[in-house]
């Protein structure tokens, strides 16, 4: 059993899940959660990489400033640690990113 379970069963048989203590602890334990912390991270990058492109800059430029941001945190190993451990959410973006045919100008005729 997950220590999250035991907390949380712990909360409920004092009947402090809705008290401002037993909320609190719910929330640091759900941020504690590691896939709840990737997909921030991802969730993050992805924004500020939108944000870029709707601001008239490069998807790429806000994929870098996300990165950046990161890296001055305090969590920045933790957060390389995690990311690291799932490359295949990277994987399946950077062919279509980079290898996009349509984003390309020429044509097989002029050869």
């Amino acid at each position: 059993m997950s220590s999250t379970a035991v907390v949380l069963k712990f909360l409920m048989e004092r009947n402090s899940t809705s008290s401002l203590h037993g909320q609190v602890t719910i929330g640091t334990l759900i941020l504690q959660t590691n896939e709840l912390y990737q997909l921030a991270s991802v969730a993050f990058c992805l924004l500020v990489a939108w944000c870029s492109d709707k601001l008239g800059l490069s998807l790429e430029l806000g994929s870098f400033s996300a990165g950046v941001m990161i890296s001055t945190t305090d969590l920045a190993q933790h957060t390389l640690e995690q990311v690291e451990a799932h490359p295949e959410l990277f994987c399946c973006s950077f062919p279509r990113q980079y290898w996009n045919v349509d984003s390309y100008s020429f044509s097989l005729e002029s050869h």
